[in-house]
């Protein structure tokens, strides 16, 4: 059973009952250590995460990159056989009339 392998707070010592005030006592002195540990969990959980958006950062501007390079590489200049630019802009108002 999982309640065999609990350690009891002590609540007496030597036979003799122990006092309140004995206890919070000793549970502030158990808190105040457990928050220690949390304090410096945090703090190496913060750094972690500063790392870690410093590096997403850095990745991001890396597939910028990237994608620039490949988008000049497939750019292609159009021209007729001619020599002439060709102008792909349209004649007309593509956009939908209000009715």
């Amino acid at each position: 059973m999982s309640k065999d392998n609990v350690i009891q707070f002590p609540d007496r010592m030597n036979g003799r009952k122990l006092s309140r005030i004995t206890l919070i006592n000793a549970r502030l002195e158990e808190l105040e250590l457990e928050n220690d540990f949390l304090d410096g969990d945090i703090e190496y959980l913060q750094q972690q995460l500063t790392k870690n958006i410093d590096e997403v950062h850095e990745l991001l501007h890396e597939v910028e990159k990237i994608t620039q390079e490949t988008l000049d590489e497939q750019l292609v200049e159009f021209k007729s056989d001619f020599g002439v630019d060709i102008n792909f802009d349209a004649d007309f108002d593509l956009t939908p009339e209000d009715k």
